[in-house]
């Protein structure tokens, strides 16, 4: 396939000219076998050339096979002790073969040379070594050595801040390092200024990104100690529900008429599929009209079990436009829906399908006030101390301390969320785990009890990595139509 790049290739090498662009070709061409067969050829005509040791290395990992790539990328940071990009791969290949201490000392290497030599390079880098401290701290039961592991990032970043000056990535880390230490004010004002110096669109997006998380999640602590003890939930949005009435479970979403329009029909069969009673309540954030035809489906869709019922509440659509809020909204009504109906709560997501019988999670859940998705252990954390939870899957009982936990959740986001802010994303898993250590570290008798511990039901799946929403309900359905969905779950 690639018979012209190849010739084109080793004819540069015969006459020493750069050949980079015909590489790119066979890269951009997305064809892994080809391009792996292609580059071996190149690399076999010249065993010594480190540019095909390196290509060659690149096709080798993008096939996966990381154990056959590293000794190509060992000999080309061996004859080019800078270069950034081998030394990067290096480090994810020693990675990806268990090689921790390895792969810290390749990517320590990285912050040696100067970040503006290959600045995409330096930030992968770092990220991926700052993400490995934090997994090897968090593995540790010991909270000795995670404090020393912890300790040794903060040196790193301290040496980069010296030699780079203040940049997203040494910014992001140090403010993890300081939000592990719970010394929230500090890791607020970093991670603001490493989310203003982060080029959102451009190679610092990642850092960008997690900043934003960062903001929130130290906002979310420092506002919930100012406020919790205020008596009034900030005027909620007006929203037009249906005469009150009794259920045992409701399954409860948000979503604005697009989404609605789009996934409302795929969860309702799968929960058609896999439960013989609940109540499945959509909060529309938009108009009632603009939802009539879908709405006429999913009735046809469950007409012939008469123990699920759909109920729609709706809200005005505000006047911003950070959708962030239509997954808001759930939060910020949970309080609302659990009373109307004197029931507890399933939050799902409305694009993520329902593989379980949702009354295994009541049952579950117990006399607990709420189910999180989470290891809510605060020294459990994951790649980041507060990255711990999904806003996606979430039990709030129909106790007392189940309803202040989630008029908390309500009073919480509606103070932080920020409409004209971009650094909305997450917020609503920042709040959830805020609250949920808050209540459990201050509530008398509060309990929560996580829904991802050994034993636990798991009642939704969602959209896989490099899948599009769409892409994943139309597997669903598929499976739903064949009959596989059914034999797997119901």
């Amino acid at each position: 396939m690639f018979d012209i790049q190849i010739e084109q290739i080793i004819s540069a090498r015969k006459r020493n000219l750069d050949a980079s662009e015909y590489f790119v070709q066979i890269k951009r061409a997305n064809r892994k076998a080809e391009a792996l067969e292609a580059t071996k050829t190149i690399l076999d005509f010249d065993p010594s050339w480190t540019t095909a040791q390196y290509q060659y290395a690149m096709s080798l990992i993008r096939a996966g096979n990381h154990k056959e790539a590293l000794p190509y990328f060992l000999s080309c940071t061996k004859t080019h002790v800078e270069w950034m990009s081998a030394l990067y791969h290096l480090g994810i290949c020693q990675l990806k073969l268990g090689n921790e201490e390895e792969a810290i000392r390749s990517l320590k290497r990285v912050l040696h040379i100067d970040y503006k030599d290959d600045p995409e390079e330096y930030c992968k880098s770092f990220e991926t070594l700052g993400d490995l401290f934090f997994s090897i701290a968090r593995k540790s039961p010991d909270k000795n050595f995670r404090d020393k592991t912890i300790n040794e990032l903060n040196k790193i970043c301290d040496m980069d801040i010296e030699k780079n000056g203040e940049q997203p990535w040494n910014l992001l880390y140090l403010g993890a390092v300081n939000f592990y230490r719970h010394k929230t004010t500090e890791a607020l004002a970093i991670f603001e200024k490493a989310s203003t110096k982060a080029d959102r669109e451009n190679l610092n997006k990642p850092f960008f990104f997690k900043s934003a998380y960062g903001c929130y999640s130290t906002k979310s602590f420092r506002t919930l100690n100012a406020m919790i003890s205020a008596p009034d939930i900030k005027t909620l949005p007006e929203i037009e529900l249906a005469p009150k009435k009794t259920s045992e479970l409701v399954a409860f979403v948000s979503c604005d008429p697009e989404y609605f329009n789009r996934f409302s029909e795929c969860f309702l069969s799968t929960i058609k599929e896999t439960n013989s009673e609940v109540t499945v309540h959509f909060h529309v954030i938009g108009q009632a009209e603009s939802i009539a035809k879908q709405r006429g489906a999913n009735l046809d869709l469950i007409r012939t079990n008469k123990k699920i019922d759909i109920q729609y509440s709706f809200e005005r659509k505000p006047d911003h436009n950070n959708t962030t809020y239509y997954a808001l909204s759930r939060f910020i009504n949970a309080h609302r829906i659990i009373q109307h109906y004197n029931s507890p709560i399933v939050i799902c997501d409305i694009d993520s399908a329902v593989i379980g019988d949702l009354k295994l999670v009541k049952s579950f859940v117990g006399q607990n006030d709420v189910g999180v998705d989470a290891n809510y252990d605060q020294n459990a954390f994951r790649k980041y101390p507060w990255n711990s939870i999904s806003g996606g899957y979430l039990y709030i009982n129909n106790t007392n301390r189940g309803i202040e936990y989630a008029k908390t959740l309500s009073k919480l986001m509606m103070e932080i969320f920020d409409p004209s802010s971009p650094k909305t994303w997450w917020l609503d898993q920042s709040v959830l785990y805020s609250t949920t250590f808050y209540m459990k570290n201050h509530t008398f008798n509060f309990k929560a009890v996580s829904l991802i511990e050994k034993g636990a039901p798991r009642s939704l799946i969602f959209s896989t990595s490099g899948k599009t929403k769409d892409d994943f309900v139309a597997i669903i359905k598929s499976q739903i139509a064949s009959g596989e969905f059914a034999k797997k779950y119901a």
